[in-house]
């Protein structure tokens, strides 16, 4: 393979462009006739990028001196959604990570996450297992972040949803000051994740404030929520 990795191969094969937004499109669009330096990184914002692509991990997985070296000339510092059994890998090739999945092992789906989360109170004692045992395994890797999930409604209303998700995140944030490790609820729209719960800025904000912890914060995804 080819080691040089180029700043338009990198966005256009690991699938960035709608993570970036309209800076990495337009990149994208260059061509090899009219190639438009890049831009000195003043390190003003701490960029990331997501690696839930497969495309992404693919890559890493070929050349990850090579990605990583790449995606640092370009001010991107680390990336998100990583696999506990990929953290020492990242962290390896100089980037951070920046959130971490939560999932205990390779090629074994955790039976609560994105759909069975934290509104439903019958998933309230396996989400406490769960991210009592990712807690203080992240803080020793050095990761601050790790992500849930309201869950899906499924008939519930908001004010039932948002009470539950207070009370069982409640009984993990002990845990989680302790170790200094967020977790990061994931707000996401309502017409790509059908009766996902937190599916609006509003629901979010009522949970974050009623657990009332510094440790409990949302990962505010400005694509879904401006859907």
């Amino acid at each position: 393979m080819n080691n040089t990795i180029s700043r338009r191969r990198l966005l256009k094969g690991a699938a960035l462009v709608p993570f970036l937004a309209g800076g990495a499109s337009a990149l994208a669009q260059e061509t090899s006739s009219s190639p438009t330096p890049p831009s000195p990184v003043r390190g003003n914002i701490r960029q990331g990028v997501t690696f839930s692509h497969g495309r992404l991990r693919q890559m890493m997985a070929e050349d990850a001196p090579g990605v990583s070296k790449a995606l640092l000339e370009m001010g991107i510092l680390g990336l998100d959604l990583v696999n506990p059994w990929e953290w020492e890998a990242v962290q390896q090739t100089g980037l951070t990570v920046i959130m971490s999945r939560a999932q205990r092992q390779q090629n074994q789906n955790e039976a609560v996450g994105m759909t069975n989360g934290f509104n439903h109170v019958e998933f309230h004692d396996q989400l406490l297992e769960l991210y009592t045992d990712l807690i203080p395994k992240a803080a020793g890797a050095g990761i601050k972040q790790i992500i849930c999930f309201s869950g899906n409604r499924r008939g519930k209303s908001d004010d039932e949803g948002i009470h539950n998700c207070i009370v069982g995140l409640k009984r993990i944030m002990p845990l989680a000051e302790r170790y200094g490790v967020r977790l990061v609820m994931e707000l996401l729209n309502p017409f790509g994740h059908r009766d996902y719960h937190a599916d609006r800025t509003s629901f979010g904000a009522a949970v974050a404030r009623g657990v009332g912890s510094e440790c409990c914060t949302l990962l505010y995804d400005i694509f879904h929520m401006q859907l």
